[in-house]
Formats: C-alpha cells, structure tokens, sequence
C-alpha cells in the first residue's frame, strides 16, 4: 500500500506574461545593484575602522610608536 504523505501533487505553475516577466526580472536587478552598493559602502566603511583598529592596536602594543604620533591619527 503506498504512503500518501510521500507522493506530493506536481506544483502549482503560474503563467507570466513576457512582459511582467521583464519588468520584473528588471525591478529584480535594480534592487540587486542598490544591495551591491549599500554592501560595498559598508565594506569600505568596515576596513576603515579596522585599519583604525589595527593602528591603535599597534599603537598599544608599541608605547614608544604611541608617544610620537602613531596613536589616534587617521
């Protein structure tokens, strides 16, 4: 006797007309690019305060590189 529960109906499918299609494959890219753009301004806004980081870091670790100047300059 076969398992009902294990044979699934074929999935629904919805027609799409070409023109829908590409209007929104369009609207797709376009908040592609807009995600693309926030994620990069927010790896440069990132390696920005890692380098930050890093040079107080180093600053830290170094007292002497602290007392001429190393410290807290961007």
């Amino acid at each position: 006797e076969p398992d009902l529960r294990s044979s699934r109906p074929p999935p629904k499918t919805m027609a799409v007309a070409p023109d829908a299609f590409d209007f929104l494959l369009t609207q797709l890219a376009s908040v592609h690019r807009m995600e693309v753009g926030r994620a990069s301004e927010a790896a440069k806004r990132l390696s920005k305060e890692n380098e930050v980081l890093s040079n107080e870091i180093r600053a830290l670790k170094n007292p002497a590189a602290a007392v001429k100047g190393g410290r807290g300059s961007s």
